[in-house]
């Protein structure tokens, strides 16, 4: 976990793989994990979405 920023009913976690990859991951309810804390993170296929660089 890199970053962790609480939004009131839900919190946003910045995520950093071994390799360098950033991910965001968006839950609801309470902080659970602190900025570097190691964690998995999954999703199903379909809730997956793509975001490509250079799109604004």
């Amino acid at each position: 976990v890199a970053h962790v920023v609480y939004q009131g009913e839900t919190v946003r976690y910045i995520l950093k793989s071994d390799a360098g990859l950033e991910l965001q991951a968006l839950e609801l309810g309470e902080v659970r994990f602190t900025a570097g804390a190691r964690v998995r993170a999954g999703w199903a296929a379909a809730d997956a979405q793509i975001i490509q660089e250079g799109i604004a």
